[in-house]
């Protein structure tokens, strides 16, 4: 997740994407990760 957070810091979005997923698939209990990829998949629509 901390590596998701830093690509929407920089503004690297399809990577934050790309973080976020894989965060949420290794722990999916994790409500923070979760949150931040419904947000981000919120933006690309």
């Amino acid at each position: 997740m901390n590596l998701g957070r830093a690509y929407i810091r920089r503004g690297t979005w399809q990577a934050a994407l790309g973080g976020l997923e894989a965060a949420a698939r290794l722990a999916p209990a994790d409500r923070g990760a979760r949150k931040m990829l419904h947000e981000i998949r919120a933006w690309f629509n």
